[in-house]
């Protein structure tokens, strides 16, 4: 086998190992689940962030605002998905601002069993400010 071959099949095993590391854990939900997170949860807090440990993300995403939620059909089975400001979210790695420096996993919240991540996140460097969240100027 060439070395070029083999460099190309390196590449794609580690470009599907980090796309698989990111499965769907909590991304399709039953419509309770869907309307617990759209009524309860997410509607307490407009402050997000994403975070996935499992992917090897060393730090969370930069904190922004929700400013559109919904749920829509997953067009799998009987399944639900969120979409937070237009695109979808998978649950496992979407963390809501719950206190000055916390931040809770919405996924342990609804009961979502997904491996890998903390169900709150202590933070006081992602502090966030009105006006200093991600997209905003």
């Amino acid at each position: 086998m060439s070395l070029s071959l083999c460099r190309g099949l390196i590449f794609a095993s580690l470009l599907f190992a980090s796309a698989s590391a990111r499965a769907d854990q909590c991304a399709f939900l039953t419509r309770d689940q869907a309307d617990m997170a759209i009524n309860g949860i997410v509607a307490s807090s407009r402050v997000a962030l994403d975070y996935c440990e499992p992917c090897g993300e060393r730090a969370p995403g930069r904190p922004y605002r929700v400013t559109d939620v919904r749920i829509r059909e997953a067009g799998y089975q009987n399944y639900w998905e969120i979409l937070v400001n237009h695109v979808p979210v998978d649950l496992a790695y979407f963390y809501l601002k719950t206190g000055r420096f916390s931040w809770t996993n919405v996924a342990t919240l609804l009961g979502c069993e997904a491996q890998g991540v903390s169900t709150t996140l202590v933070a006081p460097r992602l502090r966030v400010a009105v006006g200093r969240l991600a997209g905003e100027k």
